[in-house]
């Protein structure tokens, strides 16, 4: 399942890119640069274990919040309580929201808590920190761009 969303948040990402790439404003929208995100990684790796209603998760929060928010982009929390496994845990939706003209909205989602092993210390490198990672550079190429729907 999250294989399937990787690939269509890529895939939305790669069409978004592509279409800006071919419109003369493409020069003007900034690139995405993959040692930014790859610098995101190392700071969410450096966090640790981000288990859904951990100490953890709660930096990963404000790191992700922080990020978008200094791009100028509105954030907002949505938080719930969600039955798990090992009970009702407390988690928190992330939404930054960059507006367009229309009515329409893109959602592009991902999750940035990681799994919890109590066998061992698992930072979730690749299970969450590289898509979060992905998610907060893509929205800093699209928040300048004219996009045709909400973000």
């Amino acid at each position: 399942m999250r294989a399937i969303l990787a690939t269509i948040v890529l895939a939305v990402a790669f069409a978004c890119v592509s279409a800006e790439s071919q419109s003369p404003a493409a020069s003007r929208s900034p690139a995405f640069e993959s040692a930014r995100a790859f610098d995101h990684l190392k700071q969410l790796v450096a966090i640790g274990p981000r288990p859904a209603g951990s100490p953890g998760a709660q930096k990963t929060r404000d790191y992700i919040k922080q990020q978008l928010a200094s791009l100028g982009i509105a954030v907002t929390e949505q938080p719930f309580d969600a039955q798990t496994a090992i009970g009702t845990v407390k988690m928190v939706n992330v939404r930054g929201t960059i507006p367009g003209p229309g009515s329409g909205r893109l959602i592009i989602a991902g999750h940035y808590d990681t799994k919890l092993f109590k066998e061992f210390t698992f930072v979730g490198a690749n299970d969450a920190g590289s898509s979060t990672a992905f998610l907060i550079e893509l929205a800093r190429v699209l928040k300048d761009r004219k996009n045709a729907l909400t973000i």
